[in-house]
């Protein structure tokens, strides 16, 4: 079950999925989150936490447009437990599916989260060989980071 949510309580819950999901990271290149740190993202994105079947908080995710029919996914965080289960499939689809059709979705994911790289060209993202548009809209690659889009 999708749940839109904005309100305070909500940024814990962010961080102890983001915590949990970036277990996948060494050690030396993770530090755990705070609620404080999704306060920002709370007011300026439209959030959705994902509950499993028991009433669990699995997932989250965040979205924002950009501008027209262009939109960035800026989170999509998924329970260490609960990955690899179709989780993180469920929160793009239902995304695309509040997303007007014709619309443009773009996501920065880091070079060195392969496993998220290969979710994303597995959902039907396509690396951005000119990255000049995305950052146009205010979405731009740093030296670490890599930008993907799906049309929609």
């Amino acid at each position: 079950m999708f749940q839109k949510v904005n309100d305070i309580a909500s940024c814990e819950t962010f961080a102890g999925i983001y915590n949990s999901a970036i277990l996948l990271f060494d050690a030396k290149e993770r530090a755990d989150a705070t609620g404080d740190i999704f306060l920002e993202q709370l007011h300026s994105d439209v959030n959705y936490i994902y509950y499993d079947g028991d009433g669990t908080a699995a997932a989250f995710f965040s979205y924002r447009q950009r501008s027209g029919n262009a939109f960035e996914l800026t989170s999509l965080y998924v329970k260490r437990e609960c990955q690899r289960k179709g989780v993180g499939q469920r929160c793009c689809l239902f995304l695309e599916e509040l997303l007007p059709k014709g619309s443009t979705l773009y996501v920065e994911v880091l070079k060195n989260a392969a496993w998220s790289i290969d979710f994303y060209h597995k959902m039907g993202f396509a690396d951005v060989a000119d990255g000049e548009a995305a950052a146009k809209l205010g979405i731009k690659a740093s030296p670490w980071s890599a930008i993907l889009r799906k049309e929609l």
